[in-house]
């Protein structure tokens, strides 16, 4: 009898789960102020890397069921640690679509800017003075490599597919939590106000980015996000075992109409 319900339990509902795939990646992105293009390098290879995956599938799937591409169910989710504020040129080239766009907005200088911005209303001389030591011993053998490294890194992103930071909503369904942080786009508005906050600097360093390949036919849609704690809870403490508040999103899949 055994043998007899394994065999009959064992294809329910498989195809409805195989037809399914959801890429999940997740990064902890190097920062220091001396080697900003290390950490768009790694930020660079991890998007790369998720787009591979996804056409992988997509190419699987046609060959071993003749699936056309609108027919695979695949979307992926880049989360993580990104150490870029919204207000950070690293966010901005993230963000950026169409992608031709980043060869009239950005050169190679955007590596000399800053990728974190902390809250204003914080202030901390450790975090000054330890921003002047750093910019002060910025070493001269490393400026041709940022260079080369710099522009190969501009030219990969016009191949890279578009993201979307799913807490990008934030703030237009939390209209209480308005960041201190904004600028003539108010590119910050709309992320959370913070999703660090240790006791010498609170900000937004942590993205759920959702991946658009070409010709995608399916998309994950937000249906509720985890709040950020208010009034500001400085952690670790009893509720938040790390210094990062978690990101958490409930979603559907949705087909997308071209």
């Amino acid at each position: 009898n055994t043998n007899t319900n394994t065999n009959t339990n064992t294809n329910t509902n498989t195809n409805e789960q195989e037809d399914s795939y959801i890429v999940c990646g997740n990064i902890h992105s190097f920062w220091n102020w001396r080697y900003l293009y290390v950490q768009m390098k790694q930020i660079t290879e991890y998007v790369s890397k998720a787009k591979e995956i996804v056409e992988k599938i997509k190419e699987k799937e046609k060959i071993e069921k003749g699936k056309e591409e609108e027919q695979v169910k695949v979307v992926a989710l880049l989360c993580g640690d990104w150490n870029a504020s919204p207000l950070s040129k690293i966010y901005e080239i993230i963000n950026c679509w169409p992608r031709e766009q980043i060869k009239q907005k950005f050169d190679i200088s955007i590596f000399d800017t800053p990728s974190v911005h902390r809250d204003p209303n914080v202030n901390s001389v450790q975090i000054e003075t330890c921003q002047l030591t750093i910019k002060n011993e910025w070493a001269q053998e490393h400026i041709n490599l940022r260079r080369q490294h710099s522009q190969l890194m501009i030219d990969q992103w016009l191949n890279l597919p578009k993201l979307q930071s799913i807490y990008s909503i934030y703030q237009m369904l939390q209209p209480q939590c308005i960041s201190n942080f904004t600028d003539q786009y108010g590119r910050w508005i709309n992320e959370p106000p913070y999703t660090c906050a240790c006791f010498f600097w609170i900000g937004t360093l942590d993205y759920i980015f959702q991946l658009f390949s070409p010709f995608q036919h399916f998309a994950l849609v937000p249906i509720s996000l985890l709040s950020i704690p208010t009034p500001i809870q400085f952690a670790p403490n009893d509720s938040h075992p790390s210094d990062h508040i978690p990101l958490i999103v409930n979603f559907s899949f949705a087909k997308l109409i071209h």
